[in-house]
This record gives C-alpha cells, structure tokens and sequence, in this order.
C-alpha cells in the first residue's frame, strides 16, 4: 500500500504565527523594561552622586563659619553664603535641587547645654521620573571659645 500526502507542511500556518507573535511580544516587552529599569536606576544614582557632593561641600562649609553663624537657610541663601567661601562655580548647582539647611539647638536634656552644641540638617530635595526624592545629612556643629 502506497500511503499519500495530501498536505505540504511548508508554509505556515496561521497557529505558527501566533505563537511567534506572542514569544516575540513577550520578549520584547521583557527586553524594554528591563532598559527602562536601568535607566531609572542610572538616573537614579547620577541625581543622589550630586545631592551628595553638595550636601558634603556645604556640610564642611559649616566647619569654616563660626558657631553664631550657622542659620537656617534655603536654597537661594545657601547660594549667596556659598558664593564668598567656594566662588561661583560652586554655587551653581542644577536648578531640579533645592538644597536647604535646617538648624536646631540640641541640649540632650541639660538645660546647661543650650547654645554649645547645634545640629545641623541639609537636605537636598530632586525629582526623578515624576517621584520625590531627598539626601539627607545631619553633622554637630560645637561652639568653639
């Protein structure tokens, strides 16, 4: 007995073509959140490398000013302190930073110790990807006599 094909399986069928469809859908949507990830995190990383250089550069700024001068100031008056120890290049940070320093009296409980020792928070605030994001650092300044 002589057995027949009656069908050529060279062409493709249209099962075949879904199924490539959904693999290759699949993938790439795979591939480009994984370049969205690394974007974000790149981003991510490059905008916390800046909070930190200017948060470090003013937290030693502290360390030039005496004791009675270290205030509370915002952004703008950061860049006009600033100016005078560092120069202009310093001060111009990117405008998506607001950089601010909060000053408080710390006492520990000892009423004797107010105004020997200020704790001092810098905070620069940034957008990435429409989220908020903030680098904070706090430092001790002691009154030196």
């Amino acid at each position: 007995m002589v057995k027949k094909r009656l069908k050529n399986n060279n062409a493709l069928t249209l099962i075949d073509l879904v199924i490539a469809v959904t693999i290759l859908t699949l993938f790439v949507g795979l591939i480009g959140e994984l370049f969205h990830s690394i974007f974000y995190n790149n981003v991510l990383i490059r905008y916390n490398t800046i909070a930190t250089y200017y948060a470090v550069k003013i937290a030693e700024y502290t360390d030039f000013i005496s004791y009675d001068k270290v205030q509370n100031l915002d952004n703008d008056e950061l860049k006009v302190a600033l100016k005078t120890q560092y120069g202009d290049s310093f001060t111009e940070w990117p405008d998506r930073f607001d950089i601010s320093m909060k000053v408080e009296n710390y006492n520990g409980g000892d009423a004797s110790k107010i105004g020997i020792i200020k704790i001092v928070k810098i905070e620069a605030k940034y957008k990435v990807n429409k989220t908020d994001e903030a680098f904070v650092i706090k430092k001790i300044k002691v009154k030196e006599d």
